[in-house]
């Protein structure tokens, strides 16, 4: 168990597989963002414009990635979370996440949200449609800021059960109990029910996301589900390999073939402005629910077990990525916002803009934390060491 206080003689192995997981989750995001100007499906006020060229690849691109991209990271992150707390202890765990995570996501928030406002006003014009006023809103730092609150939340838990013998045993059992569930054959279908309540009561029965400062219930508590496996797992570390053992992707693999084509089928016959009385009377909900769990987990643990084999040794270029990539994740937003509208009066079709619009968002991300933030305290924030650019 994570310990109140920390822990000098404890030295953490690196966690190569999931750093490299990590930075991957996070540049899908910016893929994610540049896909949503070219699909077909009405996005609402998701997304404040759509080009008039569209392909569906792109409605299945954003179905895939958000099926993995947010539950993997709410996992990494309570995974990581849990680390530091180890480590560190709590009080030295809040001035790594002040540093790492407070102080970016609010010069973050004051900086990129005026930013994305601008971009958006400029690609409505160019897109000939009429301007809109840019709620105020979290924007996508919206993960940052329930990150905040899940980290307040397991740390006044661990100290308030810390204090006292009965509570630390209560913990240890806890732990017990959840490495259990981790070595049973059928612990996708166990954890996949863990996550119905929360889909149940979305609009749609998908894992929704909201930037909202003050987050649904069902969201929240969505998200926690995920962010406390990864704390949990954190307690089964020294036998990560083993409870991802080769043979479950077998099982992953015939779940997700299983659940998908009922999953696809099942999310095009949901309206979302049904009550939910009404809803939970469609069998294309309780599909869309049952077989959306399924396929979120069965990416958790096929993801994980992918990553352990083939990422779990240092790889350059994913270590600088992995630096590189929270910086990509800050900036991304006005980009894939303002790009769409250079390109939207060219008649190059939907694919040759998306890869224009994520072609660019990389470039100019990568090249400013190279040479604006990797070598300056802004690196140092965000990284936690300064790097010359001569050294890579």
């Amino acid at each position: 168990m994570p310990q109140a206080t920390a822990s000098p003689h404890f030295s953490a192995p690196r966690y190569y597989a999931f750093d490299a997981l990590r930075t991957m989750a996070l540049l899908s995001v910016v893929v994610f963002h540049c896909a949503f100007s070219y699909v077909t499906l009405p996005l609402g006020e998701t997304w404040s414009f759509k080009d008039e060229q569209t392909h569906f690849f792109f409605d299945l691109l954003i179905l895939l990635l958000h099926q993995f991209q947010m539950p993997i990271f709410f996992v990494l992150s309570g995974f990581f979370g849990a680390m530091l707390v180890e480590r560190r202890g709590i009080r030295g765990f809040w001035t790594n996440r002040w540093k790492r995570i407070a102080v970016p996501l609010i010069v973050g928030w004051i900086v990129l949200f005026p930013l994305t406002r601008l971009a958006t006003s400029a690609t409505l014009s160019a897109l000939n449609l009429p301007s809109i006023e840019l709620k105020i809103s979290l924007i996508h730092l919206w993960f940052l800021y329930q990150l905040i609150l899940f980290y307040g939340l397991s740390t006044a838990i661990i100290y308030w059960m810390g204090r006292s013998k009965r509570g630390v045993e209560a913990l240890n059992r806890f732990q017990t109990g959840f490495g259990r569930l981790l070595k049973m054959r059928s612990r996708l279908v166990i954890f996949a029910l863990f996550s119905l309540l929360p889909l149940f009561l979305s609009t749609n029965g998908l894992q929704e996301t909201t930037s909202s400062f003050t987050p649904p219930f069902h969201i929240l508590l969505a998200n926690w589900i995920l962010f406390l496996f990864g704390w949990l797992l954190y307690s089964q570390r020294a036998s990560l390999e083993e409870n991802f053992p080769q043979r479950s992707l077998l099982d992953v693999t015939l779940v997700l073939l299983i659940c998908t084509p009922f999953y696809l089928w099942a999310i095009t016959r949901i309206s979302p402005d049904l009550p939910i009385i009404v809803r939970l009377t469609k069998p294309s909900f309780w599909c869309v629910v049952i077989t959306g769990s399924l396929i979120m987990w069965g990416f958790v643990f096929g993801l994980l077990s992918v990553a352990l084999r083939a990422f779990n040794r240092p790889i350059g270029v994913l270590r600088y990525l992995a630096d590189a990539s929270f910086w990509v994740y800050l900036v991304h937003l006005p980009l894939t916002v303002y790009l769409p509208g250079v390109v939207a009066a060219s008649n190059i079709g939907a694919p040759l803009k998306f890869t224009f619009v994520l072609s660019v968002t990389m470039a100019v991300a990568l090249f400013t934390y190279h040479f604006a933030v990797r070598p300056t305290i802004i690196g140092r924030f965000l990284n936690g060491k300064s790097v010359s650019p001569a050294a890579d």
